[in-house]
């Protein structure tokens, strides 16, 4: 006869069934706030608690799943809809859903992403540092020094200027701040 190993639990199964396991000790002992409606929405799925935002705006988290189950992505655009039942309907927007005007404001709002997403594509180039001679990554091929000899540079740089023209000698202090003429100035007391 052959022995059987035990199945082995995978990270998600195992971090799924001690959220569970936290929950249903949470609805026995007691918790806060926070972690009841934690809870709730473990226990119950796609159950989700409304919280305040700014002013009177309420937020609404959505459970990572949403992405797998609807291919929904962040920034995707969607609509709140009455149903006839009294609830909320929500579904992703169509371009008929919003006015011209809107409908525009969006396009180019969607253009500014796709821009910033090609931005945080940038091509890098791989330099030398003229300070210390270590590679580093930049945006430039003009880029010459590393972040950190740039900002040792930079101070360098800062104290020579300080040096040079920042405060005054007390010669040319004297010069622009006059002092009161001899007469007004007591005598030192002989004893």
């Amino acid at each position: 006869m052959g022995t059987r190993e035990p199945p082995v639990e995978s990270p998600a199964q195992r971090y799924g069934r001690r959220q569970v396991q936290h929950a249903l000790e949470v609805f026995n002992t007691g918790g806060t706030r926070a972690e009841v409606y934690r809870a709730v929405a473990i226990l119950t799925g796609y159950t989700r608690t409304l919280r305040r935002g700014k002013g009177r705006q309420l937020e609404l988290t959505l459970p990572g799943s949403v992405h797998d189950d609807f291919g929904w992505e962040p920034k995707t655009h969607v609509t709140l809809w009455r149903t006839a039942a009294g609830g909320l309907e929500l579904r992703t927007a169509r371009d008929e859903d919003f006015p011209r005007d809107i409908r525009v404001a969006l396009e180019a709002a969607d253009q500014l992403r796709e821009a910033a997403r090609a931005n945080a594509e940038r091509k890098w180039y791989e330099r030398t540092c003229e300070g210390c001679g270590d590679l580093f990554a930049a945006l430039s091929v003009r880029c010459r020094f590393c972040k950190l000899c740039a900002w040792r540079r930079r101070r360098a740089c800062d104290r020579r200027w300080w040096a040079r023209a920042g405060k005054q000698s007390p010669s040319y202090q004297r010069k622009v701040r006059p002092r009161a003429p001899a007469e007004e100035i007591p005598a030192p007391a002989v004893a």
